[in-house]
């Protein structure tokens, strides 16, 4: 095994744009398994011709691309992939890699595509409706998914959910929409019951979970409020904060900010399971004045998976788990989200009402260097103890201090030696 680990990497690549242009001084991130519980960090940059090339040790290497201006590819595409994995100690379904100097392996970004305007939006609402279905959460059924310790596919068929290969992802990733969920994690129940308009799997080799992402529908203030209350328990944050929250989002629901950290963009509460999976639940804006949120709950396995399997997808679309070969995993006709601005966002598609990052982090700054308060609409009052204002209280201290300093000269006249 440790000869495994100290196999000689030399990697060529080269990063190009949507029309085959290289990016110069591209990002370029590395994780080099050369250890059994972790990889190894590497960073480089591409040159003027948007090439670059790593030289390492190791079992195999996992390189991601970036730049500013761009963003990444997925795959399944037509593009080459920002995000690849390659093998070079052991064969674990990619195939041994020969790197070539004459022939880097291509790496693509792209330019994020014009944005779209609110109302261009709201003149395309959903994607088609299907007849006989509906899109009201009480009608949805309810399931329970019972994860087990490994985290698979297989749990979500055996919950009785049947999700579908994502066009144009097939080999990496799945969807399902319009159920009720309850979970149980490592015979542990978790969580109230939460709708989901629709959600999104990473799947690995093996059928194993990467992350798997489910979205509510659009939510009032108080529907959200509710909806979050029994989560609060799991982080730092307190009712009233939430409270905050929903007040700013529903006065601004173009974009609005959480005050009591550094991510303006939502209100999030993240937790980790010992040798478990790690949540986060947060907010995501609708761009809606009546409903002006949704609440996105995040499962993430990554910090159980080994580095081996963290990057290892599969190379033929993904199938059904053991026991559910015969079950069709084609997307149904309304595949996606039903809101217009998810089905945006989940193409790479900005917004026009989106505030950019640099926006976001400006008014954080601003916010902090004046702090506000923003008042709930119905903020949780609490007693609070009667003290006496500053003009009231200045003379009693005077008094006392007065009377300390008159107690001090008498004793020291009265302790002076007699003639």
């Amino acid at each position: 095994m440790q000869a495994l680990l100290q196999t000689p990497i030399l990697f060529y690549g080269i990063v190009l744009d949507q029309n085959g242009q290289p990016i110069p001084d591209a990002k370029v991130s590395a994780s080099v398994v050369d250890n059994v519980m972790r990889g190894t960090p590497v960073s480089t940059a591409a040159d003027g011709t948007g090439k670059f090339t790593i030289q390492s040790k190791g079992a195999s290497l996992h390189i991601e691309v970036s730049s500013i201006g761009y963003v990444r590819v997925e795959r399944g595409g037509k593009l080459k992939p920002s995000s690849q994995g390659f093998d070079y100690g052991t064969d674990v379904g990619r195939g041994i890699h020969r790197p070539d100097p004459a022939s880097p392996v291509v790496f693509q970004l792209r330019k994020p595509q014009d944005p779209v305007s609110l109302e261009r939006l709201s003149a395309n609402p959903s994607v088609p409706r299907e007849k006989n279905v509906s899109y009201e959460p009480g009608d949805w059924p309810h399931h329970t998914i019972k994860f087990s310790s490994e985290g698979t596919l297989k749990d979500i068929f055996d919950a009785g959910i049947r999700p579908y290969r994502f066009p144009s992802l097939e080999r990496t990733a799945l969807g399902f929409k319009h159920v009720n969920l309850y979970f149980e994690i490592r015979t542990v129940e978790f969580s109230p019951k939460f709708p989901v308009e629709w959600a999104d799997l990473d799947i690995l080799k093996g059928g194993l979970i990467d992350i798997i992402e489910m979205t509510s529908p659009n939510l009032s203030p108080q529907q959200a409020e509710l909806a979050m209350i029994p989560y609060l328990k799991y982080g730092k944050r307190t009712a009233e904060q939430l409270r905050a929250f929903l007040s700013a989002a529903g006065d601004d629901p173009r974009g609005y900010d959480d005050s009591y950290n550094g991510d303006s963009s939502r209100f999030s509460i993240s937790w980790i399971d010992t040798d478990g999976p790690a949540y986060d639940i947060f907010f995501k804006s609708t761009f809606d004045n009546l409903k002006p949120v949704s609440i996105a709950l995040k499962i993430s396995f990554f910090p159980i998976r080994t580095p081996l399997q963290q990057r290892s997808f599969y190379d033929v679309p993904i199938p059904p788990p053991p026991g559910y070969e015969h079950v069709s995993m084609d997307a149904p006709r309304n595949f996606g989200p039903d809101s217009a601005v998810e089905i945006a966002r989940s193409k790479g598609i900005p917004i026009t009402g989106d505030r950019t990052q640099e926006e976001y982090e400006k008014q954080w700054r601003e916010a902090n260097r004046k702090p506000r308060d923003p008042t709930p609409k119905t903020p949780a009052v609490e007693p609070k103890s009667i003290s006496p204002a500053p003009h009231e209280t200045w003379p009693w201290l005077v008094g006392i201090i007065g009377f300390i300093i008159a107690t001090l000269l008498v004793w020291r006249w009265k302790s002076k030696p007699t003639p």
